[in-house]
């Protein structure tokens, strides 16, 4: 039951192909325990029923056996991953992630990997192979967001703005309340046309989680537009009133007085 709970959840028996071909075929031989040819009829004796059963549960144990050692490979593995990007040594850390399965969260890593060595030193190969991980891993789960950020930041890098703007927009329509979506708007949009619409998005995200002003993002900001912190004190004016019910709102708005120094 164990077993079955967590392949809901968290696929890798059946990613290999070769095992769940052999498991289907016990099952349907052991399904068809009755088969007719037409001249004959062949009827298996209890005993070799209780023999198949036998065997089919050995063959179970064996394939769970190689399961919980294969993860437990690609759980070592990931650890030694993780412990070469925190001391920035990408050529081990894709030493480590080349010898793991091809399942989701190792395609997740392998992304992020390839994004590092690409800002590192701009070859777009990897850049390239960030952008199939993302996309494999997002045919396996339509459903995770921040990768759909993540492939359209690695677009926006490729060029491909109107792509990565699509994908972006489509999660800050979905997801109004998340910083993340607004400022990947905010970083996407370019160009003159686009200042208002930048500011927008920024300043959204910025209601939404006031710690960004104690980024380099928001000193970023200020340097290109100085009136982003009027348009932003005039936003909070505004917003206070509309917000007047709502207390958590109302305590980021103080939090986002607090960090631009303004106590009336």
């Amino acid at each position: 039951i164990a077993i079955g709970i967590r392949e809901l959840f968290f696929a890798t028996f059946f990613e290999y192909l070769g095992q769940a071909i052999i498991v289907f075929t016990l099952l349907a031989i052991y399904q068809n325990r009755y088969t007719e040819i037409p001249t004959i009829k062949l009827n298996f004796s209890k005993r070799s029923n209780l023999a198949g059963i036998f065997i089919l549960l050995i063959l179970l144990c064996v394939f769970i056996t190689y399961l919980k050692n294969k993860q437990d490979t690609d759980t070592g593995l990931n650890r030694k991953y993780l412990e070469c990007i925190q001391t920035n040594q990408l050529d081990s850390a894709e030493y480590y992630i080349n010898r793991s399965s091809g399942n989701q969260p190792n395609l997740i890593n392998k992304s992020m990997l390839k994004w590092l060595q690409y800002k590192t030193d701009e070859d777009t190969a990897s850049l390239y192979i960030a952008k199939a991980c993302l996309q494999k891993a997002i045919a396996q789960n339509p459903n995770d967001n921040l990768l759909k950020y993540n492939l359209a930041m690695v677009l926006k890098q490729e060029g491909k703005k109107d792509s990565a703007m699509w994908i972006v927009k489509q999660l800050s329509d979905a997801f109004p309340d998340n910083a993340l979506y607004h400022t990947g708007i905010y970083c996407i949009e370019k160009g003159e046309k686009d200042k208002q619409e930048r500011k927008k998005h920024l300043l959204s995200a910025i209601k939404t989680m006031p710690q960004l002003l104690e980024t380099q993002l928001w000193a970023n900001a200020i340097d290109e537009d100085n009136s982003l912190l009027d348009e932003l004190l005039a936003n909070l004016n505004t917003g206070r009133l509309e917000d007047i019910s709502d207390p958590i709102r109302l305590a980021k708005y103080g939090k986002i007085y607090f960090l631009i120094n303004n106590f009336e």
